[in-house]
């Protein structure tokens, strides 16, 4: 009767540390994602992407110090200064074939390197 009373609260204490643990990684993801979104924000203040449809990779350092690699997606929405972007946590595959974030999207720099003329 003993054992079966351990063994019950073991297993609720293992399950509280588990909610607790995921609840933890949770909040650690949501504001990881959150930042990723709001240097997207700021991003498109600086210019558009360079195609319709961009993806590149974010770095955020967590609370706990540790890197989180964000995938931040912008789709153009029908006119070009409508953008829809999209988060989320970056697989492996991801940080193989997306380039880092930039710094800024400059409108000026993308036409030079598209054959447009550079200023005298």
């Amino acid at each position: 009767m003993g054992f079966a009373l351990w063994a019950t609260a073991y297993r609720s204490t293992q399950d509280a540390l588990g909610m607790a643990a995921s609840e933890a990684d949770r909040e650690i993801r949501m504001d990881v994602l959150t930042e990723a979104m709001a240097r997207a924000g700021h991003l498109l203040e600086t210019g558009t992407p360079p195609f319709s449809s961009y993806s590149c990779i974010s770095r955020h350092r967590t609370a706990a110090g540790e890197w989180q690699a964000v995938v931040v997606q912008f789709e153009r929405q029908g006119r070009a200064d409508r953008w829809a972007v999209e988060t989320r946590l970056a697989q492996a595959e991801d940080l193989r074939r997306l380039p880092a974030m930039p710094s800024l999207f400059r409108d000026e720099e993308r036409g030079k390197r598209r054959g447009g003329r550079r200023a005298g």
